[in-house]
């Protein structure tokens, strides 16, 4: 794979000046600052790190024994792998090596692990895609895609993209390969070689679909992926529901299978839900699901603090503080203000601010009832409470 920066990447990796300017990007992601990420931090500034990336490139594999353990999150359970924090901060270190070398080598429609891409800026390219309302768009999503991938694929895809580095490619195939994990307090074995949790998770993704990302570009649609997210627009239903055939096809050879219920081909002007949001023509709204569940973690808060509030009769104000600063705090790590960069209308955002207004009075106030209407809005303002459709304003005058 041909690119600009001749360097290897171990030798990016240990360059002075670059695992400067990955502590102060990890930094940025973790500004508590822990004891154990300055611990962690010290060592990726020392020559220690220097000396275990000497060790992996020398195909020294040092690394504990993988733990897994289940997760579950909105409806979902997923394996997550966890390694010690020096181990998985060095790798964390090799994987932003990679991607400074080799990120422009990947698809333009991949937003997935990648540099200065993301989900919102995803969600921006649809919104500002000048035919995106007149196209039929095929969504696509694959059915479990982590669990079902498989080594004997993914090694010789590392080894064709990184041809000119076979230390990389080793220590590559070495976290990918079947083998023994740490479960429960019991060894199992496991085939998956895409370990979510891990650093290189994203980058072996977006290897892993590469085929599917050529096949899908080289009809020359409209086409963003995200993870196993996928949207494809055309102009005609027939050539969708033609490479749609392939798709499916394709994902057979590689074990993968599309979930029957998220894969299908909206025509135009249809809704339906996307990573989130709802899409109809030109219009980009949350969906209901995402909304219901962002505000039933508000609700069970707010009934927590409604029934202090009956128990001890604390005073309004304390009650307005603690749960107009527990919604701020969880927007805040929603990342849900990035979305006004894509939404296109307030219809949401209406419901959303009375519903979570009429929440923060009844927690106040420690009722269902009339009571708490003696909470005025101007009070809950006063309190810290913003509203998201002036939120919403706000960001789209600086668009």
């Amino acid at each position: 794979m041909s690119t600009l920066i001749r360097e290897s990447v171990f030798d990016i990796a240990a360059r002075e000046d670059f695992r400067a300017d990955f502590l102060r990007h990890m930094e940025s992601k973790h500004p508590e600052r822990s004891e154990a990420f300055q611990e962690t931090a010290a060592y990726i500034a020392s020559d220690a790190c220097l000396e275990d990336l000497a060790r992996l490139r020398s195909g020294d594999y040092y690394f504990d024994r993988l733990r897994g353990f289940d997760w579950l999150a909105k409806g979902k359970q997923r394996l997550i792998f966890t390694l010690p924090e020096k181990q998985s901060m060095i790798c964390s270190l090799i994987n932003a090596a990679i991607l400074l070398k080799y990120d422009a080598s990947f698809s333009d429609s991949l937003y997935f692990g990648r540099r200065g891409r993301s989900r919102k800026s995803m969600m921006v390219a649809i919104r500002t895609w000048p035919d995106f309302g007149k196209m039929h768009l095929l969504r696509a999503d694959i059915r479990q895609f982590d669990a079902h991938t498989r080594y004997a694929f993914l090694a010789p895809q590392i080894d064709a993209f990184f041809a000119d580095e076979p230390e990389l490619c080793r220590l590559l195939k070495e976290l990918s390969k079947e083998s023994d994990i740490l479960k429960d307090g019991m060894m199992v074995s496991c085939k998956q070689s895409i370990r979510t949790g891990l650093p290189f998770c994203s980058l072996l993704n977006n290897l892993y679909l590469m085929d599917l990302d050529r096949l899908i570009e080289s009809k020359g649609f409209f086409y963003l992926r995200y993870c196993d997210d996928i949207l494809v627009g055309g102009e005609r239903k027939e050539d969708l529901e033609s490479l749609l055939e392939e798709m499916l096809v394709l994902a057979e050879e590689i074990g993968l299978h599309f979930h029957p219920d998220k894969t299908f081909i909206a025509d135009r002007a249809e809704a339906f839900s996307f990573m989130n949001v709802k899409i109809c023509g030109n219009v980009i709204d949350y969906s209901e699901k995402y909304l219901q569940e962002l505000i039933r973690e508000i609700k069970a808060f707010a009934g927590k603090m409604a029934i202090i509030q009956r128990k001890h009769d604390v005073l309004p104000e304390i009650m307005l503080y603690k749960i107009i600063g527990y919604i701020n705090r969880r927007i805040e790590l929603e990342g849900f203000e990035d979305s006004f960069a894509y939404i296109t209308t307030d219809a949401s955002l209406k419901v959303l601010d009375k519903t979570i207004v009429d929440l923060i009075r009844s927690a106040a106030s420690g009722t269902t009832g009339r009571k708490k209407y003696r909470i005025s809005y101007d009070m809950i303002k006063r309190w810290g409470y913003q509203s998201f459709v002036n939120r919403y304003y706000r960001a789209c005058l600086k668009r």
